[in-house]
């Protein structure tokens, strides 16, 4: 029987374009006056033509170098960004905690931030109040539901966040790099909860520089290499490759 599909990415390909050299206004309104050549921008190509698919239910790991595309290919699935060419097909909602803060206003409250927040992922406002205790219980915020989010530090800021991700009943978890934020205590309360996602047969990709939850947690895990070439395998054969890449010297952890 074939298992549905939650995400599929068909044929993709991505490129960044980055400025070469750096001008200030000044130089820039000099260089217009005097119509000078335009300097063409770096493009790097971060992924060229690839296509895969993460069934229901699964923990599908990312691993690789820095600036592999880990958190782009997680940005590609959850919308914030479009790939240049190719197709990205998500069966579900999806709730995506990829940097901390991501779409908090720091003038508002943290209760406005997470009913904002919530209306992104497509939460209508009576459900959000009704999750709202147990959202700041969760996080450890009792008490701080009306500061302004500037008044927040980061590690409060990532636990409303991820608070907010994981009490919104999504059907796919988007997370990069959250067990690498905030005290030992609350890295273990984000792990207990994401495993009761899993006994509730959540689909959940997961970036993560933690090989031990990697393997721990994954049903399968695709190895980013350079360019954006990718395999895709069992988590301990994937994270082998990945030790030998170290070893090898071409990666940058």
């Amino acid at each position: 029987m074939k298992l549905e599909s939650a995400i599929k990415m068909k044929n993709v390909s991505k490129i960044y374009e980055i400025n070469s050299e750096k001008r200030s206004l000044k130089q820039l309104f000099i260089d217009t006056v005097k119509a000078k050549e335009k300097i063409k921008p770096t493009q790097i190509q971060i992924f060229k033509d690839i296509s895969f698919e993460i069934t229901k239910g699964e923990v599908f790991g990312l691993i690789g170098e820095n600036g592999a595309g880990k958190s782009t290919a997680l940005k590609i699935m959850a919308g914030i960004i479009s790939p240049d060419a190719g197709a990205v097909h998500v069966n579900g909602s999806v709730a995506a905690l990829l940097e901390i803060g991501l779409g908090f206003h720091p003038d508002l409250t943290g209760t406005e931030n997470a009913r904002l927040y919530g209306s992104i992922l497509g939460i209508d406002r009576k459900s959000m109040k009704d999750l709202m205790p147990q959202i700041f219980k969760f996080a450890e915020l009792e008490g701080y539901e009306n500061v302004p989010i500037k008044r927040y530090s980061s590690g409060m800021q990532v636990r409303l966040a991820f608070s907010v991700a994981t009490n919104i009943d999504p059907d796919i978890l988007l997370l990069d790099e959250v067990f690498s934020v905030g005290d030992k205590r609350f890295q273990t309360k984000s792990f207990e909860k994401i495993k009761s996602f899993l006994d509730q047969k959540k689909t959940i990709l997961l970036v993560t520089h933690d090989l031990k939850i990697a393997e721990e947690l994954c049903t399968r895990i695709m190895f980013i290499r350079k360019r954006g070439a990718i395999e895709i395998g069992p988590p301990g054969e994937m994270i082998e490759k990945y030790h030998e890449s170290l070893k090898e010297g071409s990666i940058r952890v």
